[in-house]
């Protein structure tokens, strides 16, 4: 999949840091993580820290969800105050 890159960043067998690295995960989550590889667009293989986020975000259903990151028309924003007025209602109750 990675070919030179994958040598090139982690030689041409592992010295123990992927074993140890990926200690605790299920197989069916490994093989979450390399489909995830397969659809990233990255060049480069992942760091073993963000093969694991592979694993476990996409196991446990968690994707990156670019609609979180839209913009908020101002008419549906909460104003400071209001916030303000709502935060000490709610610390009185």
């Amino acid at each position: 999949m990675y070919g030179h890159k994958w040598t090139s960043s982690y030689g041409e067998a592992d010295d123990g840091t992927w074993l140890d690295g990926l200690q605790g995960l299920a197989l069916d989550e490994i093989a979450i993580g390399i489909s995830a590889c397969l659809k990233s667009t990255d060049e480069w293989p992942p760091a073993l820290n963000q093969f694991r986020n592979y694993c476990r975000s996409q196991a446990q259903g968690l994707t990156h969800n670019t609609a979180a990151y839209k913009v908020i028309p101002k008419s549906h924003r909460l104003e400071k105050k209001a916030d303000t007025e709502k935060a000490k209602v709610g610390i009185a109750a």
